[in-house]
């Protein structure tokens, strides 16, 4: 499966990469040497896709968010393609009008109908900053909304510990009992005035752990 990611940085880089998921083991390559924002992806034939990327950057360029460049890349074998093995030179292409879509809505309604397929219920994950595997195959992770969270082998959640920030790194103790999660704390506006959301033990630590 091939899929493609990216946005505006917000600076005046466009960011993404593309993706290749082995659906068999769930490998997953990043396959682009620099990062590209993909706008759209598209399987012409076993051995061709074809890709339209955002400008790489908008610098003296006002017209970067209304142009993509089209390049078709092809592979005898997309299952063979290693990390970082599309090159620039590949994907040398004239700007064009392009439309950039929002096919937020779409993907959802896909990621909806797979996870109701398996049996289980898709909801947005927001950004991952840390994930840990366990020797039982349980996996650990840290994102947006959720300082630490436990998956089973099964594919199901076995808890989580909701934060309004978020954990950002996670450190599996020694005896493999207990996690350490760091919090990101940050103000935000509220009225006239800047408030910090408080630490969860005390302010001298962003730290806190929990027996998995």
């Amino acid at each position: 499966m091939a899929v493609g990611t990216g946005r505006y940085g917000g600076g005046y880089s466009f960011e993404g990469e593309l993706l290749l998921i082995h659906l068999d083991s769930g490998n997953v390559v990043s396959a682009l040497q620099h990062p590209r924002e993909v706008l759209s992806v598209e399987w012409r034939s076993e051995t061709a896709l074809r890709l339209v990327l955002a400008p790489c950057d908008d610098w003296e360029n006002p017209h970067a968010h209304e142009q993509g460049h089209t390049a078709v890349v092809t592979r005898a074998d997309w299952g063979a393609v290693e990390q970082r093995a599309i090159g620039a030179e590949e994907l040398a292409a004239p700007a064009e009008p392009a439309v950039q879509p929002d096919h937020s809505a779409e993907t959802r309604r896909l990621l909806a109908d797979l996870a109701a397929a398996a049996g289980q219920q898709w909801s947005v994950r927001r950004r991952v900053w840390a994930v840990e595997g366990m020797e039982d195959g349980r996996v650990l992770a840290a994102l947006d909304g959720v300082l630490a969270e436990s998956w089973l082998p099964s594919g199901d959640r076995q808890w989580a510990v909701e934060d309004e920030e978020g954990g950002r790194q996670l450190v599996l103790a020694s005896d493999g009992t207990s996690v350490w999660a760091n919090a990101e704390r940050r103000s935000r506006r509220k009225g006239r005035h800047w408030e910090t959301s408080a630490p969860r033990q005390s302010p001298s630590t962003q730290d806190r752990s929990w027996r998995p």
